[in-house]
């Protein structure tokens, strides 16, 4: 029985459709699930003794992302912090959150906004620059109040470095007057 070239290379070509889609089968559908679905979950640092959590309850997610202040070079200052420092940080993460999230609701209400300006039959250019222009406007807003926030932060930060590098250095300048 002679077998024509054709037939050939539609066997080869379907056994590898096989070998390349085995895998896939075999990890079944959603296999591949995103970060935050059950199984890919991002364990919480333990807790410290006699502190509590490590990180502030809006670490997860939140303004920091990726993996809360774990990501953030901050995050070891910040569990240097006192008990009082840690809340005036959580406290000030947490009202800035309260702050943006609103605008960003309009960010994206506008965004919609202009997409239906964009692809109505008869677009207008006048609409649709105010659109971008409230866009841009409500986006500085948000920027201006992370900055801030973020500046607040570093005082706190700054003040417990400063704090302690002056406490030091008062110790060093005490032992040498004894000496």
């Amino acid at each position: 029985m002679r077998i024509s070239r054709k037939t050939i290379m539609l066997l080869m070509v379907g056994a590898m459709l096989i070998a390349a889609t085995a895998g896939a089968f075999a990890q079944g559908f959603g296999g591949m699930r995103s970060w935050g679905s059950r199984g890919y979950r991002i364990p919480a640092p333990p807790a410290l003794p006699g502190k509590g959590p490590a990180v502030p309850p809006m670490a997860y997610g939140g303004m920091m992302k990726a993996y809360g202040l774990r990501a953030c070079p901050y995050y070891y200052k910040f569990e240097a912090l006192s008990a009082a420092d840690k809340d005036k940080v959580v406290k000030i993460l947490q009202d800035t959150q309260a702050k943006i999230l609103p605008l960003q609701n309009e960010v994206r209400a506008e965004r919609l906004t202009l997409n239906t300006l964009l692809w109505s039959a008869n677009p207008d250019k006048a609409k649709i620059d105010e659109s971008i222009n409230k866009i841009a406007d409500l986006q500085k807003q948000i920027q201006q109040i992370r900055a801030d926030s973020i500046l607040e932060i570093n005082k706190i930060f700054e003040g417990n470095t400063s704090n302690s590098s002056t406490s030091r250095s008062t110790n060093s300048s005490d032992t040498s007057k004894g000496a």
